[in-house]
């Protein structure tokens, strides 16, 4: 699976599949900007972009000329430049990225006519493709970029970089995107640009300054706090600057905000976000009539009559300040919720998007939830129904798309507090009745890749364990069915460091489940847990009558059906997951405990993988740690310090390039198959190479996003050692159904042979305890007569009786009578008289190859 490790600006571009022929990604070099802008004729600007800069952004004409802002009109200055024929669209304003050390490291194009991208939103600012990203410093700035007295503003976008500058700042860094303070290094890991290592911080007062949504868009918000602890820890002094919307909640840039004649020092007041909405703008948000929000609560309006007979005004206080942002709404324009927004007593924002079902006669859920949150209420019952009507009758203008359950909602992943994709014209959240889930953050991803995804490299298991962890959102996009991974071996091997290190992907400790469980509660932590990763803790905790339906149940993505209270059948609940588990013994000795034997299908679905590449241990490089013992309460701390970070930076990658991610899998599972599926192999096991296939894509788009730290191409090689170690305990790359029938039914026959077989001439004294049959020396051979219900129940029981009855047949264990119509024969047997049996021979205790 050969992947280039470079990060690239343009997503179209990123993971090309066209592959040469020496198994490399075929990619054309970008070209140098700089001597190519430098040959092209004099900056001159169109009167369009003239008015662009200069009146809608504020742009000082000295300023402009000292960019090299420039009108382009033909295709082939821009096909010089690196665009591609989609990106050639003119005319287009052409603008300069000036780099730290004075060159012109890269370029932007700003079609007047922009094209659209798949989802048919607008592309306005073009890059070349496979361009690397560059922190953009006018040549203004250049002066005072070592200089810590000077402040340092950072804001996102060339043009209000250079707004800035206009009035009266005296150095900027432009962000081409709020995310690209960050680049890849030569490894292919995402660092912070090597950039910032000429910027003068410690001690700097540096300004933050994004566009005014950015509080409302937790992407942005996201990258823009990440920058600012970046920033602190290398000793600035970060101040943030929240700039107001406009008219109608229109978006504000520092650009529009100057332009519109507030000064620089006005600017620097914005330190704090803009308060909930006053008397004047209640109507905007759809505050109802008799409800006014002010900073120290909201409250209800009263009218009564004073002494003198005189109408007054009176406010009655019911709680802390709380909006009703949105109304929310389903595809089918079912399941209404509403939005609600509010700050706890220690000033921490909270989101929650409320369904109107518990708006209804009984709203005890209602309250509990905001209690659980922090919401601060006045006492009484006046003060709740007064809540619950300012809710129900508020009607904001804003709607946003919900969905019921995490995972793939079209193009777009939904965590329960947080989106990932394009979210197209509307916005998309999940809702619930709680806001309690598994998806916890703590730390950095860069802490987790470093503390430790790079203490997993070298170790097959772990580097699995993981990957599969980044492969169950993967699932639809491989067209891979859900399962089960299941490594056993011996205890104290270091089988719970595989469940820790999968499970920090995605959460805490918390995250992983018991096989300790209920159908219903089985159920209920799948569907929560869709298209992601599931981690089950020790199989042997669970009832061997149940375990081999829980595995069905998880494979097969769906809860039985069920009556609603009305009689009708309620909507069913499904979901795709991979999932992780452990134990001291397979799946089919566990149910073999119970006296359960597992079918072929179950295990192309639950798989047992030997936990061990080595006697007695999971690891093969220790990372110099004194023993596995030591090396395993490493990671079990630092699992419990870093973790839910990784899965996030995941699908943030894959859902801006889907497009692409489908055309990796398909190459990268098609490779694999090839370097790994025996000849020959049978459907079982092409299905489960499927499923490695693409839990080792997953593992190298993981590392390709920066997220392990582990050398390319390992995820693969882990991925195939496992498969490797999976086939050679099941028996092969044969007809597991085979195998699996012929195994039972010698099973049954090493067991009981003796004790619960009577013999022909058996003493009267003798009393068999449970008979299934009788048991006659013939020939120098053995025959055992079985009969016919005590073979469908116990001997071949979970079996198809037809398919059964051949295989036997074709092994030469079972014997049909000599006529061939009917596989029991007519017997006569003691004190039963002649009766139909299943005849075997002593074949059945022979030596069978798997084949």
């Amino acid at each position: 699976m050969s992947n280039s490790t470079e990060l690239i600006s343009e997503p179209q571009g990123f993971l090309d599949p066209e592959v040469m022929p020496d198994g490399k990604r075929k990619r054309d070099p970008v070209p140098d900007p700089d001597p190519i802008i430098r040959t092209l004729p004099i900056a001159e600007l169109s009167d369009v972009h003239t008015h662009m800069l200069e009146k809608e952004s504020g742009i000082s004409l000295e300023i402009i000329r000292e960019r090299g802002y420039r009108t382009v009109g033909n295709k082939e200055a821009l096909a010089s430049l690196g665009f591609t024929p989609a990106q050639q669209q003119t005319p287009t304003l052409l603008i300069p990225l000036h780099t730290i050390d004075g060159k012109i490291g890269n370029i932007q194009s700003r079609p007047d006519a922009p094209r659209k991208n798949r989802e048919g939103k607008a592309v306005k600012y073009e890059t070349p493709a496979r361009s690397r990203m560059c922190l953009d410093v006018h040549p203004r700035s250049f002066s005072h970029i070592g200089t810590p007295a000077v402040d340092l503003w950072i804001t996102e976008g060339v043009r209000k970089a250079d707004s800035l500058l206009s009035h009266g700042t005296r150095c900027v860094v432009a962000l081409s995107g709020v995310w690209n303070w960050r680049g890849s290094n030569e490894k292919g890991g995402t660092t912070a640009l090597s950039d910032w290592e000429s910027i003068a911080l410690k001690g700097r007062n540096v300004y933050l300054v994004f566009d005014s949504d950015a509080d409302r868009n937790p992407k942005v918000e996201n990258a823009r706090d990440r920058l600012a602890n970046f920033l602190r820890g290398r000793g600035a002094n970060v101040i943030i600057l929240y700039l107001p919307d406009g008219e109608s909640g229109k978006k504000v840039g520092v650009d529009d905000y100057l332009a519109a004649g507030n000064s620089l020092e006005k600017l620097k007041t914005l330190t704090k976000p803009p308060e909930l909405p006053g008397v004047e703008e209640d109507k905007f948000q759809g505050i109802p009539h008799g409800f006014r929000i002010k900073e120290g609560g909201l409250y209800a309006l009263e009218i009564k009559e004073d002494d003198d007979g005189n109408p007054r005004e009176r406010e009655i206080r019911i709680g802390a300040p709380l909006i009703v942002e949105a109304l929310v709404r389903d595809k089918k324009s079912e399941d209404w919720g509403r939005v609600l927004r509010f700050t706890d007593p220690d000033g921490i924002p909270h989101v929650w998007v409320c369904p109107a079902t518990l708006l209804g006669a009984d709203t005890s859920d209602f309250h509990r939830e905001l209690a659980r949150l922090g919401y601060i209420l006045a006492s009484g019952q006046k003060s709740k129904r007064l809540l619950e009507d300012f809710v129900k009758l508020s009607s904001p203008k804003a709607r946003i798309r919900c969905v019921p359950k995490i995972g793939w909602y079209e193009d777009v992943f939904v965590l329960p507090d947080e989106t990932f994709g394009n979210k197209g014209p509307e916005r998309i959240l999940f809702q619930s009745e709680t806001t309690d889930h598994l998806f916890l953050t703590s730390g950095t991803v860069e802490e987790w890749r470093d503390n430790i995804g790079k203490l997993c490299a070298g170790n097959s298991r772990l580097i699995f364990a993981i990957s599969t962890a980044f492969a169950a959102p993967l699932l639809h996009l491989g067209g891979v069915d859900s399962g089960v991974n299941h490594f056993f071996g011996a205890s104290s091997t270091g089988k719970t460091s595989l469940i820790q290190v999968s499970t920090s992907v995605y959460g805490s400790r918390d995250y992983v489940r018991s096989w300790r469980t209920t159908d219903n509660g089985l159920e209920g932590v799948l569907a929560g847990l869709n298209d992601c990763l599931s981690v089950f803790d020790e199989l042997g905790q669970s009832d061997p009558r149940i375990s081999g339906h829980a595995a069905y149940l998880i494979a097969n993505g769906q809860a039985k059906s069920r009556a609603n209270r009305s009689g009708g059948i309620r909507k069913t609940v499904i979901w795709r997951t991979l999932a992780l588990s452990t134990g001291e013994i397979t799946i089919t000795a566990h149910m073999a405990s119970g006296g359960h034997f597992p079918k072929a299908g179950m295990m192309v679905r639950f798989l047992d993988i030997p936990a061990e590449p080595s006697p007695g241990t999971v690891f093969e490089d220790l990372h110099g740690f004194k023993d596995g013992g030591v090396f395993s309460d490493h990671l079990k701390d630092v699992s419990r310090k870093f973790y839910g970070t990784p899965i996030r930076s995941f699908l943030t990658g894959i859902t801006g390039i889907l497009e692409n991610i489908k055309s990796f899998i398909r190459t990268g599972m098609a490779e694999f198959l090839t370097a790994n599926l025996p000849e020959g192999s049978e459907g079982q096991v092409r299905r489960v190479a499927d499923r490695f296939a693409l839990i080792a894509c997953a593992g190298e788009l993981a590392t390709l996003f920066g997220i392990t730290g582990w050398p390319e191409g390992e995820a693969e090689e882990s991925a195939s050692s496992c498969f490797k170690a999976w086939l050679q305990h099941r028996g092969g790359s044969g007809n597991q159904e085979r195998n699996q029938i012929l195994s039972q039914v010698r099973q049954f026959f090493e067991a009981h042979g003796s004790s619960r077989f009577e013999p022909f001439e058996a003493d009267d004294n003798i009393r068999i305890v449970n008979r299934v049959g009788f048991r006659k020396e013939e020939d120098g051979d053995t025959r055992f007569f079985v009969l016919p219900e005590s073979f469908k129940a116990e001997i071949i029981k979970g079996l198809n009786l037809q398919t059964a009855t051949r295989i036997l047949i074709d092994a030469g264990w079972l014997i049909p009578d000599p006529d061939g119509t009917h596989i029991p024969q007519r017997e006569s047997l003691p004190g039963l008289g002649r009766k139909r049996v299943y005849v075997f021979t002593s074949a059945v205790f022979g030596k069978e190859s798997h084949e």
